[in-house]
């Protein structure tokens, strides 16, 4: 390939990675904790939070990988989907984190097809 487009690929690649830090950095910085309804007992509040707080870093550990997959498919969100579902064929009960991270291990060894 030409230079100046290996260039701007390279370049493209680090701004989209870029802009999605940004976007779901914030995200991090921001947690609020639900509240709690009336019938919950103060160790059923810190309960709901304790979950929450479970949910919001699986979430955004999903995010990123998710990010990171995109970004080595460049950005085309259908061939990520297609990757994602092509492991959950061969492995019906993962969850969705390990199936984004086989996608891209594939995708790795692969050398980036």
């Amino acid at each position: 390939m030409n230079d100046g487009v290996i260039l701007i690929l390279i370049m493209l690649t680090i701004s989209f990675v870029f802009i999605l830090l940004q976007r779901y950095g914030e995200n991090k910085t921001h947690f609020t904790a639900p509240k709690p309804s009336s019938r919950d007992t103060f160790l059923g509040s810190r309960q709901t939070i304790k979950q929450t707080s479970i949910d919001s870093r699986r979430k955004s550990e999903e995010e990123l990988l998710y990010g990171k997959l995109l970004s080595m498919v460049l950005g085309d969100k259908g061939v990520a989907e297609r990757l994602i579902e092509h492991e959950k064929r061969k492995l019906p009960t993962a969850s969705r984190i390990e199936l984004i991270q086989r996608a891209i291990d594939h995708k790795i060894g692969d050398g980036m097809r």
